[in-house]
């Protein structure tokens, strides 16, 4: 009996572990020690770009963007330069921290990456939140 009851607590751990293994398993961070770009997207885990050409001026995008980081109650500024800035964004409901990188071009061009740093899935969470910032810029690419 004692061996019945100790294989049926291993197996009702099994499951845990293996959704724990699926979403660390992926887990990433950036280095931002030296940017000149952003990170580009690994294979996993979720990942996602964006490039924009602002309508108006480079620098009115990029204080737009400023303004729109720093009202966002989930979102941090975590290193900022005169062209990079390494956000770190928690989701609302799970609390996971995921990355956004946002860079000013020399071309007048303002490059984006929001990346989770675990998991498998991010149900879109990526796109939307770098669309919210296209927005803040006032983009209708």
């Amino acid at each position: 009996m004692p061996q019945t009851q100790l294989l049926r607590s291993a197996l009702k751990i099994i499951p845990l572990l293996f959704v724990s293994l699926l979403i660390t398993a992926c887990a990433g961070q950036i280095d931002d020690s030296d940017r000149s770009q952003i990170t580009p997207c690994p294979s996993f885990p979720p990942c996602d770009t964006a490039s924009w050409s602002p309508s108006g001026s480079q620098a009115d995008a990029w204080d737009a963007i400023l303004s729109f980081v720093k009202a966002e109650p989930n979102m941090s500024i975590i290193k900022q330069t005169p062209d990079y800035l390494h956000i770190e964004a928690t989701t609302p409901t799970v609390g996971f921290v995921d990355d956004v990188e946002i860079y000013r071009g020399g071309d007048g061009t303002i490059e984006a990456r929001s990346a989770s740093r675990i998991g498998l899935l991010d149900v879109g969470t990526n796109r939307s939140r770098l669309d919210r910032i296209e927005q803040a810029m006032g983009q209708s690419n």
